[in-house]
């Protein structure tokens, strides 16, 4: 096999790996028109994305450093969404190997409503997402390699 392909292929191999170990959780942003996030209590592992769907009403996600702050945290790295983002998204990958992200709606009295959260970060690979298209991904990319081995 020459030096091209080789490189070619470890190439591909790193970025699957990459994809299939990281997931998306989705948390709804005023689902039911309540002053809510659904789930507000997350598991999750180094690497996976949290993608918060604005789903109706006036709301934001702030970063708090307590589960009983409604004030953003005082982390440099800190994330805070618009309001009604024009994309009705926003997206947090979590970057720290363990501990507890706390985040709240910091629009009018929402967060002293309860509207908070928690994002539980652990080290084991169980995390809320859906295994299903991880398993998907790794049997097309089975199927891939094989067919391409199998064409060389």
């Amino acid at each position: 096999m020459n030096k091209e392909i080789f490189t070619f292929i470890v190439v591909i191999l790193a970025t699957l790996v990459t994809l299939i170990q990281s997931a998306t959780i989705v948390v709804e942003v005023g689902s039911d028109n309540k002053l809510q996030f659904f789930p507000n209590n997350i598991k999750a592992v180094t690497g996976d994305s949290i993608l918060f769907k604005f789903v109706s009403g006036n709301h934001n996600v702030v970063q708090s450093d307590k589960a009983d702050s409604c004030e953003k945290s005082t982390e440099s790295n800190a994330f805070q969404s618009e309001v009604n983002p024009p994309s009705k998204e926003f997206t947090v990958t979590i970057t720290q190997t363990s501990g507890n992200i706390w985040f709240h709606c910091s629009v009018d009295q929402h967060c002293a409503s309860g509207m908070k959260g928690v994002i539980k970060v652990t080290s084991n690979q169980t995390s809320d997402a859906i295994i299903m298209p991880k398993s998907f991904i790794a049997l097309s990319f089975g199927t891939l390699v094989s067919s391409f081995i199998s064409w060389l």
